[in-house]
């Protein structure tokens, strides 16, 4: 082995290492050898006469044989056709022109992500991804071709899109078409993270994103779904022709509205405007607004404990009489509270207590109300009422207006009452009339006895003067 200069006629020159082979092929060996002298590895090797280079390798088969991985920070470039090949499997990639990048050895290409091309993607076959059911370019995009079948998709001048005769891209309607029996859409069937998927529609140009979403949210099992509707236009929930809509929680009918648009709550039947089967609760202050008539077949309607001022409020402007009126089984009023003022029943009232306005404040024309006249040309009876037998007793209502037509009232039928309380005044009245005839009794009598006491005590006195 020589080291040498070769200065080539002048210039710099450079460095030559000679190996002058004896018996073997020559070469060199770069070696990392041990204070002991001893060789602990062969990390490069040239191979003469060969010339071949070994990294990691001691025997190169090829003009750069490295065992190991080579790591370039610049290009890795080849001439002529020659490229990238595995020689383990027998493929890779080359050019054999300015156009294509090859797979040598005709190899399949794979990957689990995604292909993109932003211009045109070609082939001579379209195949599922088992290899299966192929179809040549000229089968896709044959003009009036039938749609796919058995999975393929498949694009021609009729449908433009195709899997099959059920599921299109309708071209002259731009309209995706599921029509087999129990064909679905899913989004984020195999998802097995939390995320969200949804489905977005736009249709104008309020929003750039969307302007309606069906969403299923992101927060784990039994997470929520949403129906969200944007901008200040009307979200409408239709039922065409004589369909209904139903609003249902636990696969139980929650609120049903029919085709003549009568809403249920708790029922799939309702023959008003709005039927609830079941209670229905006003909390805080707030009110119930009836327009025309509500209807109830339960038992009771309730004001909640706790209120400071429970109301029961019957107003409607512009109609000062209007009534409220409560029915028995049968349809007929037993029942009604006017709305200029006043009530009517049929049936017994009970209170603890009954109050009447009274006030002096409220009262002119105020004078003493007749008191014996009046009430000894009234007459007291006990009778039976009509409509069940009952017996009662209190004055007869043609008989009290001949002596005191204030105290009664006729109705719209002809029907006559009678204002108990009215009478209370000329028997208050009576009493007080009776009282003081009491009284003025009470000092006759009086004196009678005094004068009788002084006849006796005369009597007396003569009785023993003259025995």
């Amino acid at each position: 082995m020589a080291i040498g200069w070769n200065g080539n006629g002048g210039g710099r020159g450079e460095t030559d290492f000679v190996n002058f082979p004896g018996l073997g092929m020559g070469g060199f060996n770069f070696i990392f050898a041990n204070v002991s002298g001893s060789v602990a590895s062969v990390p490069m090797t040239i191979l003469g006469p060969t010339g071949n280079v070994g990294i990691g390798i001691t025997s190169p088969s090829y003009s750069l044989d490295v065992a190991g991985d080579i790591h370039a920070t610049g290009w890795l470039r080849t001439d002529g056709s020659q490229g990238w090949y595995s020689q383990t499997y027998g493929g890779g990639w080359y050019m054999a022109d300015n156009v294509w990048i090859r797979a040598a050895g005709n190899k399949n290409i794979y990957t689990a992500g995604t292909i993109l091309a932003d211009t045109q993607l070609r082939t001579s076959y379209l195949c599922d991804r088992d290899g299966a059911n192929c179809r040549t370019p000229a089968q896709l995009a044959s003009a009036g071709a039938a749609a796919g079948s058995n999975g393929y998709v498949q694009y021609n001048e009729a449908n433009a899109l195709a899997a099959d005769a059920n599921f299109y891209w309708d071209k002259t309607y731009q309209s995706l078409i599921v029509g087999h029996e129990g064909g679905s859409i899913e989004i984020g069937k195999d998802s097995t993270s939390n995320n969200f998927a949804y489905l977005d529609l736009t249709g104008d140009a309020t929003y750039a994103d969307y302007g309606l979403r069906l969403l299923r949210g992101n927060t784990g099992p039994n997470t929520y779904s949403a129906l969200v509707h944007r901008g200040t236009g009307t979200l409408y929930i239709t039922a065409e022709e004589a369909g209904t809509v139903s609003i249902r929680t636990n696969n139980a009918d929650r609120l049903f509205v029919n085709a003549v648009g009568n809403v249920g709550i708790g029922t799939t039947t309702p023959s008003q405007k709005l039927a609830i089967n079941g209670n229905v609760l006003i909390e805080g202050y707030n009110s119930l607004y009836v327009g025309n008539n509500i209807e109830m077949q339960g038992n009771q309607f309730n004001i909640q404990d706790g209120c400071t001022y429970c109301e029961f409020a019957f107003n409607y402007s512009g109609y000062a009489n209007a009534n409220l009126h409560v029915f028995n089984g049968s349809g007929t009023t037993t029942s009604v509270i006017y709305g200029a003022g006043g009530m009517w029943t049929s049936g017994d009232i009970y209170a603890n207590n009954h109050f009447q306005h009274s006030d002096r404040r409220l009262k002119d024309n105020i004078a003493p109300a007749a008191g014996l006249d009046v009430v000894s040309r009234l007459q007291g009876v006990t009778f039976n009422w009509k409509k069940d037998g009952t017996p009662s007793a209190g004055v007869i209502a043609q008989d009290v207006e001949k002596v005191m037509p204030e105290a009664v009232n006729t109705d719209g039928q002809g029907m006559k009452s009678v204002s108990y309380d009215s009478l209370m005044a000329p028997v208050i009245q009576a009493i007080r009339e009776l009282k003081s005839l009491f009284e003025a009794n009470h000092e006759a009598i009086a004196e009678l006895k005094a004068a009788n006491d002084s006849l006796r005590r005369e009597f007396n006195a003569y009785k023993a003067a003259h025995p």
